[in-house]
């Protein structure tokens, strides 16, 4: 068959496999992925808006983030960072910068997260590069809301929110809307807060999105146990957990135990 359709096959299938959870199969994928592209040369593009070797270190990046391989992670964005000041690309050094953030998002770098994607708004706006304000917009207005910035938060995840839902393309909206939770949780909106936790929990199950799931059930959960919820919260963040571990999600396993000792904790002094 034609080797260049054989890649693409391959690209999407692991861009397929991000979207349903499986960060393992994922990165495996997308490394067998570049190393294929790196054969057949690194300028080739097979459906990408560009060379598919950068789209393909966008998705290894992000994969190898959601697992807590933070080093690996960064070792995929630097070569994006690479890749842009090679090509000069505006779209490319946008991309960069948005992944380089998501990452360091992740491992809870918050300072040297809001950077890099304040650095990747900018430049989407300067360029207009329209398609994906959504990511960057969210994912800063999650850094924000963890670093206490909770109005310009609130304002990016609405934009981002409203935005994706004009489009009609909802895949990975489910995250948008745990993160918007979580910042109206921080904001000290619990009711907006649970409404939004929920609804990413519906979004996720409509698109088999295991990975948001974990994460949408484990935002409502903190949700439940600051409104005095303890036996919903519980059950919120055992199904966080069971999800967290069938994809590999090594910070949001972290993070469910540390809810569910909290939730011990409450237990006991009740």
């Amino acid at each position: 068959g034609d080797p260049h359709l054989l890649i693409a096959a391959r690209y999407f299938a692991a861009q397929a496999h991000y979207s349903k959870g499986n960060y393992v199969e994922t990165a495996d994928s997308m490394h067998a992925v570049i190393d294929l592209l790196t054969a057949a040369g690194p300028a080739l593009v097979v459906g990408t808006p560009g060379p598919t070797i950068f789209f393909g270190h966008i998705w290894l990046t992000w994969a190898e983030a959601r697992r807590g391989r933070f080093r690996q992670a960064q070792r995929a964005a630097e070569t994006m960072r690479e890749h842009a000041e090679t090509a000069n690309s505006p779209l490319f050094r946008t991309l960069a910068a948005l992944s380089t953030g998501f990452a360091f998002a992740i491992e809870e770098r918050f300072p040297e997260a809001e950077d890099h994607l304040r650095h990747s708004l900018d430049l989407s706006r300067r360029w207009e590069l329209s398609a994906w304000f959504m990511n960057i917009a969210a994912a800063l207005g999650h850094v924000l809301s963890r670093r206490g910035a909770t109005a310009e938060s609130l304002d990016l995840l609405g934009e981002a929110v409203t935005r994706t839902r004009n489009t009609g393309i909802l895949v990975g909206h489910a995250h948008e809307l745990a993160w918007q939770a979580e910042a109206h949780l921080l904001a000290g909106h619990p009711a907006a807060a649970e409404q939004c936790a929920r609804e990413a929990i519906d979004q996720a199950r409509q698109n088999e999105e295991r990975g948001n799931q974990a994460q949408a059930h484990l935002i409502l959960a903190e949700i439940l146990l600051a409104l005095g919820q303890p036996d919903p919260a519980r059950t919120q963040a055992a199904a966080a957990l069971t999800l967290a571990r069938a994809c590999f999600m090594q910070p949001t396993i972290a993070r469910c135990s540390l809810t569910l000792e909290r939730l011990g904790s409450a237990r006991a002094t009740a």
